[in-house]
């Protein structure tokens, strides 16, 4: 009598050798996510999703209930949910071009492929580099020199443009006329000078493995001599686990690879934990969790392999209380014009939420910032980076932006800290950018926009275009770093005349390693250095 109308945490069992008619426990274990998504609203709080560790199950878990643990049991290699469907026949449609037979996915977009499991750029025109636009409108660019389209009408293909230094998008091309290419054009408008390519078009394959995706028949095509002989796989699910706005999702030692878009979906989710899990050749983002007005909270991220990733790695947005640690983020965003639209696509890890710690993870090979983060009480601990900013421009290893701009007494957060970390190989990109550089603008640990009350402690950074760089600041310490082998080691600006104030710099070490290096440099300059400096 005293346990009447208590539930208890139950678990339910897949194998890829169970069957749906099933009974869903571990010796009569059910068979696909179709099954799972079939009874998911039956679940408990409580109860746990069990995959067969080795086996592996195709499609997407569209969550159904909160609190559900998602996991694995058994012995051997974490269960693989996966949304590759393997190309099984071509047809030639011309010299050295290769068409699936059939359609490949129902999917308006495919923004990633494997072949021979790696992860291969879609083909595009230029091979490398990038077309200059030479003059442009909102919703156009003019270049007379590569464009006609009386000869190569690009309607229908994207183009790909680099509008700042720090923004790479890509629009469809809805008509074009002479030298003149039209587009919607949404964000910040485009810039003369600047550089484009075009891809998304079966003219733009020419060397070996390129390929693209018909958004009409939903037909891949790729550049191979002879008919493909290796395993190809597409797409053809968005998303791995969709959150689906629930709350208190643990997500526990699942692999999940070949998913258009997302590893794990949740804007807006509190409470989810994804931990010990790997993700591979996903489109857009591995693990998102925030989107425009769905502040979530008290997510937990920790000890996650995020590899190949079409634009981000970590997504947190302003997720409050968020922790992301002991993650390994390797080779996200890596080709220009496969990644997402804005400033803050092709990261490693955005989190610019309230009470966060960024703490202990590797980012190697983002093509933007390793590590971007804002909000009050921030600790950014212990993080290698290394091999950042080589797609995008005017980007840092570690990289703060506050949500507002404006002189720095308007401007407060309670003390964010950086501390501890590495950080090398802040590469830069030169190509595309702005037409009157000649340099990179690669800092490895960059305070951006007047960003005040963060303390650098204690932090290394090395090779990189600027070593540790603040545009105006506050209440900012700059306190046993180690910088070596960069063109400027600290380089301080005062930003639009806002002001440096109460900037402490104390027991460094600036190493100018070349004769054009400067170990400081205070811009614009002066015969003394300004008095509110402490150092």
């Amino acid at each position: 009598l005293l346990f009447t109308g208590q539930t208890f945490a139950a678990n339910k069992y897949f194998s890829a050798s169970g069957s749906d008619s099933g009974a869903g426990t571990i010796g009569s274990p059910w068979q696909t996510i179709s099954k799972l998504n079939s009874i998911y609203s039956s679940l408990t709080a409580g109860d746990s999703v069990l995959f067969k560790a080795g086996d592996t199950f195709t499609g997407s878990i569209t969550v159904n209930k909160a609190g559900v643990i998602i996991g694995r049991y058994g012995t051997g290699a974490d269960p693989v949910i996966t949304g590759f469907y393997t190309v099984p026949a071509w047809t030639n449609v011309g010299t050295n071009l290769w068409e699936s037979t059939a359609a490949v996915s129902t999917l308006s977009t495919c923004k990633i492929i494997s072949i021979n499991g790696a992860n291969i750029a879609k083909g595009r025109t230029p091979n490398s580099g990038y077309w200059t636009i030479l003059s442009r409108s909102t919703n156009s660019i003019t270049d007379a020199t590569h464009l006609n389209a009386s000869i190569t009408n690009w309607t229908g293909a994207t183009v790909v443009m680099r509008k700042y230094r720090w923004i790479t998008d890509a629009f469809t091309i809805t008509s074009a006329s002479g030298g003149t290419l039209n587009f919607t054009n949404t964000g910040d408008a485009t810039q003369a000078g600047y550089g484009y390519f075009i891809q998304d078009d079966v003219r733009c394959l020419d060397q070996v493995n390129e390929w693209t995706y018909n958004t009409s028949t939903k037909k891949i095509t790729i550049y191979s001599v002879g008919s493909p002989t290796a395993t190809i796989k597409v797409p053809a699910a968005e998303t791995a686990i969709d959150l689906n706005g629930f709350a208190n999702i643990t997500i526990d030692r699942i692999t999940m690879t070949g998913f258009n878009s997302y590893g794990v979906y949740g804007p807006g989710n509190d409470g989810t934990v994804v931990k010990n899990c790997s993700f591979n050749l996903i489109g857009n983002i591995a693990i998102y969790q925030y989107a425009s007005g769905q502040d979530a909270s008290n997510c937990n991220i920790q000890n996650n392999t995020i590899t190949e990733i079409g634009s981000m790695g970590i997504y947190a947005g302003y997720s409050s209380g968020s922790t992301i640690t002991g993650n390994t983020i390797i080779r996200v965003g890596r080709y220009p014009g496969m990644g997402g639209n804005g400033d803050v696509s092709y990261c490693g890890i955005v989190n610019v939420g309230d009470n966060q710690t960024t703490t202990y993870n590797t980012v190697r090979a983002a093509g933007y910032c390793g590590i971007r983060f804002d909000g009050n009480s921030a600790l950014i601990q212990g993080n290698f980076i290394d091999s950042t900013n080589f797609v995008k421009d005017d980007g840092g290893g570690i990289y703060v932006y506050p949500q507002q701009t404006g002189p720095n007494d308007t401007v407060t957060y309670t003390t964010r800290i950086v501390r501890d970390n590495i950080v090398i190989n802040t590469l830069g990109a030169i190509a595309g950018g702005e037409p009157s550089s000649n340099h990179s603008e690669g800092y490895a640990i960059y305070n951006d926009g007047t960003s005040p009350d963060v303390s650098y402690i204690n932090n290394t950074a090395a090779t990189a275009e600027y070593g540790t760089f603040f545009t105006s600041t506050d209440r900012t310490v700059v306190d046993s770093n180690t910088v070596y082998d960069c063109k400027r080691g600290l380089y301080v600006v005062n930003y639009s005349g806002y002001g440096v104030e109460n900037l402490t710099v104390r027991y460094n070490i600036f190493v100018a390693k070349e004769a054009d290096q400067y170990a400081a440099y205070y811009e614009p300059g002066a015969a003394t250095m300004p008095a509110s400096f402490d150092a």
